[in-house]
């Protein structure tokens, strides 16, 4: 069960996770597998940073909406090895194409990804161009986290489910 959680929350999330960017604009939506998501900020409220590669429709998404979600992936969405990017085929239904299934989000248009630990719905307030990636600055609006739901990490180029680690360790936020 989702809980809406204080805003500062969010810069917990974004670990070493694995995540799911959605992103709406004009009745199409996308969805692309990201592993830079970096807290920036906390006051006065948090902001995140999302890189995705400038010229994926993704990319395009984000920029015409203004909006994103994070969907922070849980132990279903560790990604199965791939080919690397320039020796895949193009796909129609991202979504399809990672076994993602659509969810609505509380506040924006994008989906959120069903079975994520959390869920961070974001506006976007600037992009910076670093190489090949768009650097997208974003306010958090609304943070969602399923306590139930172990958050996958990226460590060392593998998806890791840790749900065995975080369920023997004390919570450190009871302790403050």
């Amino acid at each position: 069960m989702y809980t809406t959680v204080p805003l500062q929350r969010a810069l917990e999330e974004v670990g070493l996770g694995l995540f799911l960017v959605t992103a709406a604009y004009q009745g199409e939506d996308n969805v692309q597998r990201s592993f830079r998501v970096v807290p920036l900020s906390e006051k006065p409220e948090p902001r995140i940073g999302v890189a995705m590669l400038t010229d994926y429709k993704i990319s395009e998404l984000i920029r015409g909406s203004g909006q994103l979600i994070v969907n922070v992936s849980g132990p279903v969405h560790i990604p199965k090895p791939r080919p690397p990017r320039h020796d895949r085929p193009l796909v129609a239904d991202e979504f399809a194409a990672i076994d993602a299934v659509r969810m609505p989000a509380a506040l924006l248009e994008a989906p959120r990804v069903r079975d994520c630990a959390a869920y961070l719905e974001c506006a976007v307030e600037q992009e910076v161009i670093v190489q090949d990636r768009s650097l997208f600055v974003c306010r958090v609006l609304q943070c969602d986290v399923d306590e139930e739901i172990s958050p996958a990490v990226r460590i060392r180029g593998k998806g890791l489910d840790v749900t065995p680690l975080l369920s023997a360790a004390p919570d450190a936020r009871q302790s403050h």
